[in-house]
């Protein structure tokens, strides 16, 4: 994830596990301090911590990606992001129930920069010495959802009250059904992190950059999890949806690229009996569980879709590195970034809306 992310961002290759590193080790520029270096705005959303992989290469730079506190404080100092959003709240568990008091130690302030750095977000003056200015916390639904129509601050820095995701590692069964086992209803949803961070960065009239992460995906796959995988898929597509219905709304695919797609496949899922001949996932209908198989807990070489539509579509279809003789055309991550990387360096980006 760490090494896709910094692809994604960067459009350079790097080691497995490095943040933001080229591999001698040397800084990058990241999307989202080119964005800001240009005049848009920038933000990171995940339904995980957001310190973890994928919203750090977009923002920080370590040789290891579980230096967690130092990448929490250089999202938090470094750069302008004007929205950063994700689980890793120090004192609530996986169900958003608040710790005891024995339960509580100093590692659980690693996913947010630790303890003095959450005490100031708490205070409101984290940041405020900072070109950018202050960060404004906000913890509980209510106020989340009251972004979604009232006042928005100038920086949000968004922990909800949950451990390490919005809902995938909740407790009961993991193995259950989708939905069979109560959401965590005390957290937002990831469509309304999205859409708070929308209208949010669209308050900048020359444009911004926005990652949304379904984290939890990945999590799901390296437990082989099918229930919870596809109720973090239809999460995160609901995501999607707040997404175009923001372009409808507010912008036009004229002005705007959306990008979908992951950083890597994780549990090696295919449909059933193909081993050793590969079948894809059954399409059982609406309601029912596909016919699907795991055969890994681990990441894998498998080709992901990749979905682009909007303003800037060639310049990423343009890419295209060869023909995969079961999925078509595939590109590498490196050159999505590296197109990216281009696109942010004006606003000139050849209008085309063409969806792949």
């Amino acid at each position: 994830s760490a090494a896709a992310s910094t692809a994604f961002s960067t459009g350079v290759s790097t080691h497995n596990g490095t943040l933001g590193l080229d591999l001698e080790g040397n800084q990058l520029e990241l999307l989202t301090h080119r964005a800001t270096k240009t005049g848009r705005s920038a933000g990171l959303v995940t339904s995980v911590q957001f310190s973890h992989a994928t919203p750090a290469g977009f923002a920080a730079y370590a040789a290891q990606r579980t230096e967690y506190q130092d990448i929490a404080l250089q999202m938090l100092l470094d750069g302008c992001l004007e929205v950063l959003i994700g689980a890793g709240h120090p004192y609530y568990d996986e169900n958003g129930r608040t710790l005891a008091p024995a339960e509580m130690t100093p590692e659980r302030f690693n996913y947010v920069g630790g303890e003095a750095l959450w005490n100031a977000a708490e205070a409101g003056t984290l940041g405020a010495d900072t070109p950018c200015g202050p960060w404004t916390l906000i913890q509980s639904l209510e106020d989340f959802r009251g972004l979604l129509h009232g006042d928005m601050p100038q920086r949000i820095l968004g922990v909800p009250k949950v451990e390490t995701t919005l809902q995938q590692r909740r407790s009961g069964d993991a193995l259950a059904e989708p939905f069979e086992v109560p959401l965590v209803e005390s957290v937002p949803t990831l469509e309304e992190l999205t859409r708070i961070a929308l209208r949010a960065l669209g308050r900048n009239d020359s444009g911004f950059f926005l990652m949304v992460e379904g984290g939890a995906i990945d999590w799901a796959g390296h437990g082989n999890q099918s229930g919870r995988m596809i109720e973090e898929m239809l999460a995160f597509l609901d995501a999607v949806s707040a997404v175009t219905d923001w372009v409808h709304n507010a912008s036009s695919w004229e002005d705007t690229l959306l990008i979908v797609t992951g950083d890597h496949e994780c549990g090696y899922l295919t449909g059933l009996g193909s081993d050793p001949e590969w079948h894809p996932v059954e399409n059982r209908g609406a309601g029912q569980l596909p016919g699907m198989q795991w055969h890994s807990t681990g990441h894998t070489n498998s080709l992901i879709p990749l979905f682009v539509k909007g303003r800037g579509t060639t310049a990423i279809t343009s890419k295209i590195a060869g023909i995969d003789p079961v999925r078509g055309p595939y590109m590498r991550v490196m050159d999505v970034g590296g197109a990216l990387q281009l696109m942010l360096q004006s606003t000139d980006v050849q209008a085309n809306t063409e969806a792949r």
